[in-house]
């Protein structure tokens, strides 16, 4: 069950047109089912896109991605990559908490939701 979102959440709805700074970057992507989809890019504006369409190089679901509800940036590919590992072998109620920036996962990263497809995410 995914956490309700409260009046003091971060959650910053952002266009799909969004512009997000250049370098590494992990972020979280809500897919279609409910699932969360975790990965590392260094540059997350082609990255999401390719997730939209289709392109992305996303074999953890065969559901289409719903939205990038979640990003933080990286000095480098090392420190990406362990944040992505670390959230990977998380369960989905904490991946739902940072996606929501519930605390204590408020102080990491953006809580964000950038739409990437016309559907709605369904229970899980």
């Amino acid at each position: 069950m995914t956490p309700p979102r409260t009046s003091t959440s971060t959650i910053t709805k952002a266009p799909p047109a969004t512009k997000f700074a250049p370098g590494w970057q992990t972020y979280l992507l809500l897919c279609a089912d409910g699932r969360y989809y975790c990965g590392i890019t260094q540059d997350l504006q082609t990255q999401i896109r390719e997730h939209a369409e289709g392109r992305a190089n996303h074999q953890a679901h065969s559901s289409k991605v719903v939205a990038l509800v979640w990003h933080e940036p990286h000095a480098d590919e090392k420190s990406a990559a362990t944040r992505e590992s670390q959230i990977k072998h998380w369960g989905h109620n904490q991946k739902a908490c940072l996606a929501h920036s519930t605390p204590p996962y408020d102080t990491m990263g953006q809580a964000t939701w950038v739409p990437l497809s016309d559907q709605t995410p369904t229970s899980s």
